[in-house]
C-alpha cells in the first residue's frame, strides 16, 4: 500500500520556496525523490515562474510568482 505523498511549501526568505512533505504513520514514511520534483521544474522552466537552486529548492524574482507558483502546486 502507498501512502499518498503530498508536497507542502515553506518559505525559506522573501524569494524562496523548499519542498517537504507531510509526515506518513509509521511505515510508510517516504521522502521527496528526484521523481517528485522533475515536473515542479519541468511546469516553472515552461512558465517562466522560479528557478529551481536546489534540490528542494525554488527561487523566484517576485511575490506573484511565488502565488502564481502556489496556487499550481500547493
Amino acid at each position: 500500500m502507498n501512502y499518498p505523498k503530498k508536497i507542502l511549501w515553506e518559505k525559506v526568505s522573501n524569494n524562496k520556496l523548499r519542498a517537504y512533505t507531510e509526515v506518513a504513520p509509521r511505515g510508510f514514511e517516504v521522502g521527496l525523490r528526484e521523481e517528485d520534483m522533475d515536473p515542479i521544474q519541468q511546469w516553472s522552466s515552461e512558465n517562466n515562474c522560479g528557478v529551481r537552486i536546489s534540490f528542494d529548492t525554488w527561487k523566484f524574482k517576485s511575490a506573484k510568482q511565488i502565488t502564481m507558483f502556489l496556487l499550481k502546486w500547493s
